[in-house]
């Protein structure tokens, strides 16, 4: 069993890795085999902590000052999680969209396909590898798989095409110990991700057929990580620790006109760009625990999304934040943009799940902390939130209203059930087509 639950952590570090980030880079001067080798691992649910912060002092001098934050009063107190009933029938039914997810009901990491409305499940992957959804591809045929392989001995991680029409797992570009954070540019003609390929770890891309292979970045013993392709595929934010302390860069979808968006002697990394392209949010350790920070793609407006900084009165402040000892991560944008939900969980806690509304600038409480919720990911439509939770004792998938109402369980197998990605389902029973979403919600 401590066996298990050891891969189990492990896996739960690369997976959140493989997800748009969502993890922080590993400090500086640790050896990309030693950051294998501690990389995969998976949640129960989706848990994992981060390595600890790089040293300052190096940069502490010629470090550029940091954007100035934009001040803001103190958000209304989040208002309490809805939970109550499950959806009744008729609303789950009507439910749209496949989620993708892993399960470990079969011993191994394995992927398959949940038809919410139906509750219809369906194994797409069975090998000896252990195989994570990332995304479906923009036309809705494939889905991008990050895959870990431990059979010989060494931990090596690949990138891999599954057909949603059925058949094996396309591999392809470089195989190696560190080959994370994959995305797909909005057209699909490639695949941009992390390696440990030619250096400690830099920037490539790929076309998903394996050919065009390039490199981005040029770290040397510095790390390039997380890279997030932005909406309109013109700009590309990412986390490099060249100046010491993990911070966000930007460039061209090229590799090219890098210019450092932040600069504070703390860590930020796991940007994560709006739908509309209007706005960066990413995480960051520069006020002690790990906290949700927005900013614009220049750099600018740049705010602490659950910051209390006033009035001054320290009993409402108090109750107005989630305070320095909750971390918050895996972040979720809405369809539309409007609405950023992701995961809070305080020291000694258990983690909960939380929304920030742009449009009413206030926080909402979606689950209310007395169970571990966590990876958030929305319905195509704006309108539900799939989730994982351990409140019926094993770790399963769980669905619920954009306002937290409704929670609704949606796999019952023995066995853990985590990192879920719900995208719109190709249309036909002829193949995979596209599929125009009308955003309801978000």
């Amino acid at each position: 069993m401590a066996g298990r639950g050891g891969r189990r952590r492990a896996a739960a570090a690369l997976a959140l890795s493989l997800l748009a980030c969502r993890d922080r880079p590993p400090p500086e001067g640790t050896r990309p085999a030693a950051v294998a080798a501690s990389a995969p691992s998976s949640p129960a649910p989706v848990a994992a902590s981060a390595p600890a912060p790089s040293s300052p002092a190096a940069v502490a001098a010629s470090a550029p000052a940091p954007p100035a934050p934009v001040a803001a009063s103190a958000p209304a107190p989040p208002a309490p999680a809805p939970g109550g009933p499950p959806l009744g029938d008729d609303e789950r039914r009507a439910l749209r969209g496949r989620i993708a997810f892993v399960s470990e009901r079969d011993g191994n990491k394995e992927v398959y396909l949940l038809d919410p409305s139906t509750l219809a499940e369906r194994r797409l992957t069975e090998s000896p590898l252990d195989e994570y959804p990332i995304a479906a591809s923009p036309d809705g045929g494939e889905l991008l798989l990050a895959t870990a392989d431990e059979g010989s001995g060494r931990h090596l991680e690949q990138l891999a095409r599954l057909p949603l029409a059925g058949g094996a797992p396309a591999f392809f570009g470089p195989k190696s110990a560190r080959v994370r954070n994959p995305s797909y540019s909005p057209d699909g003609r490639w695949v941009y991700f992390e390696a440990d390929v030619s250096s400690y770890a830099d920037l490539y891309r790929i076309r998903p057929d394996g050919s065009a292979l390039r490199r981005l970045t040029r770290g040397g013993l510095r790390g390039n990580f997380s890279p997030a392709l932005s909406p309109d595929g013109k700009s590309l934010a990412f986390v490099s620790s060249r100046d010491g302390d993990p911070e966000i860069y930007a460039a061209d979808a090229e590799g090219a006109k890098e210019r450092r968006l932040t600069a504070f002697h703390a860590e930020d990394w796991g940007p994560a760009w709006s739908p509309a392209g209007d706005r960066l949010a990413f995480l960051s350790s520069r006020e002690g625990a790990e906290h949700v920070f927005v900013m614009s793609p220049s750099g600018t407006e740049l705010r602490r999304l659950t910051a209390a900084r006033a009035p001054a009165d320290a009993e409402r402040t108090a109750a107005r934040a989630p305070g320095p000892g909750t971390d918050e991560g895996e972040l979720a944008w809405s369809p539309a943009g409007r609405k950023l939900a992701f995961r809070a969980k305080p020291q000694g806690g258990k983690a909960k799940l939380r929304l920030y509304d742009f449009d009413e600038g206030r926080l909402v409480d979606l689950t209310d902390g007395s169970h571990s919720d966590s990876a958030p990911a929305w319905s195509p439509d704006g309108r539900y939130l799939v989730f994982v939770s351990d409140r019926d004792g094993d770790v399963d998938l769980y669905v619920m209203r954009a306002d937290g109402s409704g929670p609704t369980r949606l796999t019952r197998a023995p066995g853990a059930d985590w990192l879920p990605r719900w995208f719109a389902a190709p249309a036909g029973a002829g193949g995979p087509k596209l599929l125009t979403v009308v955003i309801l919600g978000g």
